[in-house]
């Protein structure tokens, strides 16, 4: 994080625009800590770390925002906590679809990735929720239909019931009254890029 020649190198790479950040993932809340405002919010949603949560929050003493997640992989932990938080985003082009085996990375970006460190675990195939928590009013900027992250889905089910949460569209005009029921099984998209 913070190396620019490393995320002309992602933007690249991925053919991606730079008006999308790259979030950034952490070995520890501690490093979270160091890099955002960590607020009261952050720190309710934060025990669902490690795991596919992605949380926008202001950068330390800015107004400008970071995107943050903790991943649920002992190799990312342990990379992450002996060189810090890293720049990242998903291994693909753009607007294609993710690339998830070694194979695949080597054949499609072999040309740009100086190193690979991989294990036998597979590749995980959950997509991120991510929640803007800048505020005390939580935003919900993108949601799946979640595998394995029931107790995060309840969390979050249950804050939208109980305090008529307006999800964010992709057209920041329009906001998105959303329910229990809808929450369960759509894809929502919208608000900042990242």
């Amino acid at each position: 994080y913070g190396d620019e020649v490393s995320a002309e190198k992602i933007y690249e790479m991925k053919k991606r625009s730079q008006s999308k950040l790259l979030p950034v993932l952490c070995g520890s809340v501690e490093q979270v800590q160091m890099l955002t405002d960590f607020n009261d919010e952050a720190h309710k949603l934060s025990k669902h770390w490690p795991g596919a949560l992605t949380m926008i929050l202001k950068k330390k003493n800015t107004d400008e925002t970071l995107a943050v997640r903790i991943p649920n992989s002992k190799i990312a932990l342990t990379v992450l906590n002996h060189f810090g938080p890293l720049s990242t985003t998903s291994v693909n082009i753009s607007g294609e679809k993710e690339v998830n085996s070694v194979e695949e990375i080597i054949e499609k970006f072999s040309d740009y990735i100086d190193y690979i460190v991989s294990d036998e675990m597979p590749l995980s195939e959950t997509p991120s929720t991510i929640v803007d928590v800048t505020t005390k009013e939580i935003k919900i900027i993108v949601t799946t239909n979640y595998k394995g992250t029931k107790k995060l889905r309840d969390v979050l089910i249950n804050y939208i019931a109980r305090n008529d949460i307006q999800l964010c569209s992709k057209n920041q005009e329009s906001m998105i009254k959303y329910n229990q029921a809808s929450l369960l099984g759509d894809v929502v998209k919208g608000g900042q890029d990242y």
